[in-house]
């Protein structure tokens, strides 16, 4: 769920629907924020190793291998090019990665929108663009989370 949503359920006053999350959340911690699935649904936690495996089988690795491999058999999940990283669906899989791509104008224009439309509280996550360190700070500062957040390559 997109944490643009988060001002709307702050307004609303009632509790959130929906638990909220971000690609800087799931990339800083994904075991936590998939934790927090079941955690929002009331149901037991999950053992860790299955917890683990589970992160392991959506990372992105896996999901480059599995793009590699035609795993799924679908025509529209192969790579157009499969020895150029651009027509892959899993790219480089890294935070801020769209930034590559745009012009330092049309960068300003996104960091622009971000300082508009998304919570002062996940500005941090949103602007450290790629840089795991500086991501798994915003993390723990936005949190409290003592744990120190694992980036595996790409997530």
């Amino acid at each position: 769920m997109c944490c643009l949503l988060e001002p709307l359920v702050r307004r609303s006053g009632s509790p959130a629907l929906v638990p909220l999350s971000s690609y800087e959340r799931l990339a800083v911690d994904a075991s936590g924020e998939v934790a927090r699935i079941p955690e929002f649904c009331g149901l037991p936690r999950v053992d860790q190793e299955v917890l683990r495996k589970a992160v392991e089988y959506a990372g992105f690795s896996s999901m480059r291998a599995m793009e590699l491999g035609d795993a799924f058999d679908s025509e529209r999940l192969r790579p157009g090019r499969p020895g150029d990283p651009e027509p892959f669906k899993t790219r480089r899989g890294g935070i801020g990665g769209f930034r590559a791509y745009l012009t330092e104008a049309q960068i300003g224009e996104v960091d622009s929108l971000i300082r508009a439309a998304l919570v002062p509280e996940w500005h941090a996550l949103a602007f450290a663009a790629g840089d795991p360190a500086v991501a798994a700070g915003a993390f723990r500062e936005r949190t409290g989370s003592p744990s120190s957040p694992a980036m595996s390559e790409g997530q």
